[in-house]
């Protein structure tokens, strides 16, 4: 249950990050990493929140029901990548 909540807390931060055009600094591997405004932080939060939906996947009941999810989430990303690309 604790991962479940954790996973839908990441693709929360995402969609937000998504819609405020905003994305707070925090620290990475290779050190701190400054914040993130305009294009950059919804690129960042569409990243997240698919990154944080697909291991949802595994709770699916069957395979064929966790690859019709999976492909979904996909689709949904890559329709979005196309979207930015067309209107800038």
């Amino acid at each position: 249950m604790r991962i479940t909540a954790a996973l839908m807390t990441v693709s929360g931060l995402g969609a937000l990050s998504f819609f405020s055009s905003y994305a707070p600094g925090r620290w990475t591997r290779f050190g701190y990493a400054g914040p993130l405004f305009g294009d950059a932080a919804r690129d960042f939060g569409l990243a997240v929140f698919v990154i944080g939906l697909l291991p949802l996947a595994f709770f699916a009941r069957s395979a064929r029901q966790a690859g019709w999810f999976a492909g979904c989430i996909v689709v949904l990303f890559w329709a979005a990548i196309f979207a930015w690309f067309a209107s800038g």
